[in-house]
């Protein structure tokens, strides 16, 4: 089955938004529900990058023994940063999407989207292919983060920011 829309709405029960933010591929049709939804997350993922100028330092690979050890790298004398991504943030940025125009929203040319994902360019008589995401958008595309990105989990306020259990096989079964 191909994907023609994805449908996102965020928050849980109380907590829910009024509205659903919808992205359509545009360039490429992903062929099943994962990769629509891994191919979206990533996009995301790249546009919160460089909309919040939140950039993961570049480690070397004569660098990469001593992270987490020392400082500096001996071999090439490189400040040694700990990456801490921070999943409140990230969720934040996910939401606040919602109250986003086009304009405010804007376009990433320097952003990879090859199935060029877009919020404003849908049409809803295909929603027979849709992939509606009805509630809790944000932890959704944050375990596809997590797929797509495992060396984000090196924070442990993921773990303990939700009930991840219960989720994990909402997200599971979603994919299906």
């Amino acid at each position: 089955m191909t994907v023609s829309m994805i449908t996102l709405g965020f928050g849980y029960v109380e907590s829910s938004a009024t509205s659903l933010l919808i992205f359509a591929p545009t360039e490429k049709t992903p062929k099943t529900k994962k990769e629509a939804f891994l191919s979206l997350t990533e996009y995301l993922y790249q546009k919160y990058v460089v909309e919040t100028n939140y950039l993961r330092p570049k480690i070397k690979e004569c660098c990469e023994p001593f992270l987490n050890k020392e400082a500096y790298c001996p071999k090439c004398g490189c400040k040694l940063e700990t990456f801490e991504f921070i999943w409140s943030t990230w969720k934040s940025y996910l939401i606040d999407l919602l109250h986003s125009t086009a304009d405010s929203y804007g376009e990433h040319y320097c952003v990879d989207n090859p199935y060029g994902w877009n919020p404003w360019e849908y049409n809803l008589s295909k929603c027979k292919n849709a992939l509606n995401i009805t509630e809790k958008a944000e932890e959704m595309l944050s375990f596809a983060l997590e797929e797509l990105h495992p060396e984000l989990r090196l924070n442990n306020e993921y773990d303990h920011a939700r009930n991840r259990d219960l989720d994990i096989e909402k997200y599971k079964e979603l994919l299906k």
